[in-house]
């Protein structure tokens, strides 16, 4: 498998796990939203600076990486919100226990 393609599913799988987290982790909707903006944020800084750092041997390598890395990113936000809005409504929609 060319290694260009390994890179660039990696970078995603990592972008899409690390904007998945703090939707499975934090309770609070708003504070899990803001904590994985941050993290994605960082993650493109993060693969920006590797770029800044040195120059690959094939330019057209970064741009994918990076549009990997974003789109997992947003994917990851969406499906976190989704997943959110899910415990939500389950949270909401349970029958009360009869008293006995």
């Amino acid at each position: 498998m060319n290694p260009q393609i390994i890179a660039s599913l990696s970078c995603a799988l990592i972008g899409l796990l690390m904007s998945l987290a703090p939707y499975l982790v934090l309770a609070e909707f708003v504070r899990a939203d803001r904590c994985a903006s941050a993290v994605s944020c960082t993650v493109l800084v993060f693969a920006a600076a590797i770029r800044a750092s040195g120059p690959f041997e094939e330019s057209d390598l970064f741009p994918q990486l990076l549009l990997s890395n974003a789109l997992a990113a947003l994917s990851g936000h969406l499906l976190g919100q989704a997943c959110m809005r899910l415990r939500m409504r389950l949270l909401t929609t349970r029958r009360p226990q009869p008293y006995y």
